[in-house]
């Protein structure tokens, strides 16, 4: 069961989801759109979530702070979104009744043609997106991979798919990336970051200490790259 909560904390109103499960601890999780989920136990009293919020509340507030400004730029819909960005660009998205379907860029403006709904426009965009995540990935992916020659790596098969808590992964055995259609939306630099962090896994597939070594010697500066998006 799934209930809508409300706790004040230091004059902040902060609303959540409560979800009673079958669990040991409690576990809060900022979601894609910034809203705050809580799972506990049905037998921990609700003033034990409420200190436990409580004693989180910074670091929710950051959280959810950081996460409306990476959803603002998302593309969802057109009633949602009215720019759409791609990499360090913003277009002003115009859709126009036509007798034709298409997507078409003018300066800093993208129009979107439909037919018969309004609605066809998100079905056109978000089929152009992921055809331009294909083609703006791989050039990404083409320039570090020629950057780690030195490492003899294959070229990766490229997958994108939306992923609600994941920029990228990648399958070591298969030779394959697949990376979040969101990463179009966000700067190119934190794309860029993401794709050698992906290919940094098929020298060394951990996070360890000689992982890092290998991002930053590529990418002397890929800490503040991923402080990137907290300051859209």
């Amino acid at each position: 069961m799934i209930e809508t909560k409300q706790i004040l904390i230091d004059g902040y109103r902060i609303t959540y989801q409560l979800e009673r499960k079958k669990m040991k601890n409690m576990v809060m999780r900022i979601q894609e759109d910034g809203s705050l989920k809580v799972s506990a136990n049905p037998y921990i009293p609700q003033n034990k979530i409420d200190a436990f919020l409580q004693e989180r509340v910074s670091w929710i507030l950051t959280k959810q702070e950081k996460q409306h400004a990476i959803f603002e730029r998302i593309f969802t819909s057109i009633q949602k979104n009215r720019s759409l960005y791609i990499f360090d660009e913003e277009y002003t998205i115009i859709c126009v009744q036509s007798n034709k379907k298409g997507i078409q860029f003018l300066g800093s403006e993208v129009y979107a043609y439909y037919v018969n709904d309004k609605a066809e426009c998100d079905t056109l965009l978000n089929k152009w997106i992921r055809q331009e995540c294909e083609k703006r990935f791989i050039e990404v992916i083409h320039e570090f991979d020629h950057m780690l020659d030195d490492y003899r790596l294959s070229f990766p098969e490229l997958k994108v798919r939306k992923m609600k808590s994941r920029w990228g992964s990648c399958a070591t055995r298969s030779n394959q990336i697949t990376l979040n259609t969101n990463l179009l939306h966000l700067p190119k630099s934190f794309c860029e970051y993401v794709v050698l962090h992906e290919l940094a896994h098929f020298v060394q597939p951990n996070h360890s200490k000689h992982f890092y070594q290998i991002v930053e010697n590529y990418m002397p500066d890929y800490k503040a790259r991923t402080k990137l998006i907290q300051h859209l």
